[in-house]
């Protein structure tokens, strides 16, 4: 049975050992606010369904992949496979270090801090890390533009504050979040921090871009 992703949101694989699956859910959970879907194997698994299948369809179909690194993460007989997988898609990975550091092929890239930090900021973390790499940035784009076409004043700001920091956003995501800035009057009356202004200024530069 293959994963089914929700339509319209970003695609995060978080690789963990089962019995840190409460605190990698509490992280999908603040992912989520900013339209990225998480697939968490002990969670998103249907009892009937065939988990090793699950697991390859959700890792063949991820935007990207975020390692939890616990204590004896690499002692997984699951987790360095799935990092692999992904890495060898050409799609980001991240590391939140939690006890490990990162080892092996992501041993080169500084990992999140995360020991100690309230999942919100690790989140925020993992959001801010994907929006500012070359080969997520643009699906982030399209997401958070899209979140801003129907989203409150106060999600605005988050939004737009995350937005600026978006690598390359694609004339894509800058024709989306036009129809955003037109259709939501939150956006036009949120002045505090200028947001559609600054909304303005990034449709125009993402559609200069090439997608």
């Amino acid at each position: 049975m293959p994963h089914n992703w929700p339509l319209g949101k970003f695609r995060l694989f978080v690789s963990h050992l089962s019995h840190y699956h409460a605190y990698a859910s509490q992280l999908a959970g603040w992912l989520d606010g900013f339209g990225i879907s998480s697939f968490i194997a002990h969670e998103a698994i249907e009892p009937s369904a065939e988990w090793q299948i699950e697991i390859e369809s959700a890792l063949s179909t991820a935007d990207a992949l975020v390692a939890l690194l616990h204590p004896d993460f690499h002692t997984s007989k699951w987790c360095d496979q799935e990092l692999g997988f992904v890495m060898g898609r050409g799609k980001p990975v991240l590391s939140v270090r939690l006890g490990a550091d990162p080892h092996g092929f992501i041993g080169k890239y500084q990992g999140i801090p995360g020991l100690g930090r309230p999942e919100k900021e690790v989140a925020d973390a993992i959001i801010t890390a994907l929006a500012g790499k070359s080969n997520s940035s643009r699906q982030i784009a399209r997401v958070l533009a899209g979140k801003l076409s129907n989203c409150g004043w106060d999600d605005v700001r988050k939004f737009t504050k995350l937005a600026e920091r978006i690598a390359v956003g694609g004339p894509q995501a800058g024709n989306i979040l036009r129809a955003a800035i037109s259709g939501n009057s939150d956006i036009r009356t949120e002045n505090q921090l200028g947001a559609e202004a600054k909304l303005n200024t990034l449709a125009t530069q993402w559609l200069s871009e090439t997608d």
